[in-house]
């Protein structure tokens, strides 16, 4: 599971005139905005429930299947400032409607590599695939934060905090629906049913998401990936570490759960409920955190709790090797959604924690500049986690029984806590 957070931080004294109703036309993007916040992750994480079984037909090892998943996010850790790059060059709508084509025609791409029986052949065509998805996608929310910015200047909040929702509600439909379209119906259908509704909705973006004037002017995006005079401010890097920690941990389930519930003999379906629980729970979570959030800063004790729900979560997917208790169904599900939880109370916080250091500690302004620069932040460390997470998980698999390695990784999320 990959996540990416877009966030803004403006000053909540909204005057009485900018709280207007949106016109129709303002009400058109933000659905296509949403729809298009969910249908991406539907096509680059509606393999898990399924990917694993595949490729070890084709004879790929398991840590060849954590390389698969790790390149998304680790060619998104660096395509992301690249992508921005190219706003004032192409325009916001034309590299919107690029990167969610280049998704959808990739994901479709996917499809086919059942045909290939070299396990190379397979292998390099899957992963070739994989970073054209993932620079796509990099291209598709750069340009949805542009787009959300210039639309809804003065909501901009509120649009950003539903999108994010909307992604997390895709990554768990997406393991779902997966499962369900590839149990039924093969390998092919699930890229190709998800690939062509990435392609519907490019349309749609394309007819009614305009051009966005002066972009060369403003340089919204360069000033988005400014990380240099970020990352020199107090207990940033403490707080990036403890983000992109909390992305490994989120990760790691994608090539690793299917070879944890082995002995249960478990359908497609009934993996991909897992990574429904586990995304549904961060997406109830995130809103009730975000607002105690606004009343009152516990950053502090709201990460501690998280890392703590992380350690006991992990615990209980493994178990971890000191519990007298065997894997068992309903305690991982439990864990599941305990992890959701814990994923966003420790997010969120370490995101408010560095605006206040920002903008309390070093009287930088509270304007989309400085949120957008802090999102830039929590999005490259949580790529880096989720790339990270599946990469080391699996070859500490291809060594170590699953309870091993999920008790290596409650050490190291230990070490954080400490």
């Amino acid at each position: 599971m990959t996540s990416e957070l877009n966030f803004n931080f403006e000053s909540s004294e909204v005057t009485s005139a900018k709280r207007r109703s949106f016109s129709l036309k303002e009400w058109i993007v933000l659905i296509l905005i949403l729809m298009t916040k969910f249908a991406l992750p539907l096509g680059f994480a509606c393999m898990a429930p399924f990917f694993n079984t595949v490729a070890k037909e084709k004879n790929l090892s398991i840590s060849d299947i954590g390389q698969f998943y790790g390149i998304f996010n680790a060619v998104g850790f660096f395509a992301h400032p690249c992508s921005g790059r190219l706003v004032p060059i192409l325009g916001t709508k034309k590299l919107f409607v690029i990167g969610t084509i280049v998704t959808g025609l990739s994901t479709i791409a996917l499809a086919y590599g059942e045909v290939f029986t070299s396990r190379h052949v397979f292998y390099y065509y899957s992963m070739f695939l994989r970073i054209i998805q993932a620079i796509g996608n990099s291209f598709s929310e750069i340009s949805m934060f542009v787009v959300i910015t210039k639309n809804f200047p003065n909501q901009m909040t509120t649009a950003l905090g539903i999108g994010a929702t909307f992604t997390c509600i895709g990554f768990s439909i997406a393991h779902l629906l997966g499962g369900i379209l590839f149990e039924y119906w093969g390998y092919k259908v699930p890229f190709v049913v998800f690939g062509a509704f990435l392609l519907v909705i490019s349309l749609l973006n394309y007819i009614f998401v305009d051009e966005i004037e002066n972009e060369k002017q403003e340089n919204i995006i360069i000033r988005r990936l400014n990380y240099k005079s970020a990352v020199k401010l107090k207990d940033v890097w403490l707080l990036a570490i403890s983000i992109a920690i909390a992305g490994t941990v989120l990760s790691i389930h994608d090539p690793t759960l299917p070879v944890a519930v082995e002995q249960f003999n478990l359908t497609p379906i009934e993996i991909g409920m897992f990574f429904q629980i586990l995304g549904m729970s961060y997406a109830l979570a995130g809103p009730f955190i975000g607002a105690v959030m606004d009343y009152r800063n516990f950053s502090t004790i709201f990460i501690i709790i998280g890392n703590i729900g992380l350690i006991i979560s992990m615990s209980m997917f493994g178990p971890v090797i000191f519990l007298p208790f065997q894997r068992n169904l309903n305690v991982m599900r439990v864990g599941a959604a305990i992890q959701g939880l814990s994923e966003a109370t420790v997010i969120i916080p370490c995101l408010k924690q560095m605006i206040n250091v920002a903008v309390q500690e070093k009287k930088y302004p509270n304007d989309s500049q400085t949120g957008a620069t802090i999102s830039g932040i929590v999005n490259s460390f949580l790529s880096l986690g989720t790339f990270v997470g599946p990469f080391v998980a699996t070859i500490l698999l291809e060594t170590f029984p699953y309870d091993v390695v999920i008790t290596i990784f409650v050490g190291i999320i230990s070490l954080n806590v400490s």
